[in-house]
């Protein structure tokens, strides 16, 4: 009873301090939003204003060539702007989406209940869906922790992988085989879609986020 409170307390710790970097983040990337407005602004301010003296300019008219006209100006920059505007968005949607996820996902805090009388021999359950030992299961529960741990926004493919392989030998370690390992490959296959260089994107992060917190639940009771 004791190491399954110890257990679960660990797991709220590791929940907040989730939730706290998720929390950083955001705040990161609101300023950098912030910034990124105000110098689209300024460089809004002064591309009008190259236009306009650019077509304010009298001169001697050249001989017909094939040119870009100012309203074609206009048009790409435009969509340049729009485009930059929906990246923007997408990426808060998508942290809002993995705060909302951490808060539901926290666990709630337990009261140790009383001690109940101890019977000689009885074996300790075994958690629900596997048939891992339960000491096994506690620590290959904690490793899978690991992995969570490493999917945050803007994580790169290359340190996800690193874990996820690491979190895979470990667990052979303790036992033989197990259809953890199994997941684990179909995981790695998903995140070895990206350059190890580049970030994995937001929807990716959260379907194996989302995988790897209902394989936890089979082994942790």
């Amino acid at each position: 009873m004791a190491e399954e409170f110890l257990g679960r307390l660990t797991e709220i710790e590791k929940s907040i301090q989730g939730l706290g970097e998720t929390l950083k983040r955001m705040v990161t990337i609101l300023t950098t939003v912030t910034e990124v407005k105000t110098e689209l602004r300024v460089a809004k301010s002064e591309i009008i204003d190259a236009i306009s003296s650019i077509t304010s300019i009298e001169s001697t008219p050249a001989p017909p060539i094939e040119s870009i006209s100012p309203e074609d100006i206009k048009l790409i920059v435009k969509g340049e702007l729009d485009e930059l505007h929906s990246f923007i968005e997408t990426s808060m949607e998508s942290l809002k989406e993995e705060i909302f996820e951490e808060i539901q996902n926290m666990p709630a805090p337990v009261v140790a209940a009383p001690a109940a009388a101890t019977s000689t021999g009885a074996p300790a359950p075994t958690p629900a869906g596997v048939s891992t030992p339960p000491d096994k299961a506690m620590k290959i529960a904690d490793l899978l922790d690991n992995i969570i741990d490493s999917l945050k926004m803007g994580c790169v493919a290359g340190e996800v992988l690193d874990i996820m392989n690491e979190t895979k030998a470990e667990i052979q370690k303790l036992v033989e085989s197990d259809p953890i390992t199994v997941k684990i490959d179909k995981w790695a296959g998903i995140i070895s879609g990206y350059s190890k260089r580049h970030e994995v994107k937001a929807r990716d992060v959260l379907a194996v986020k989302k995988e790897l917190r209902e394989e936890i639940k089979k082994y942790r009771p």
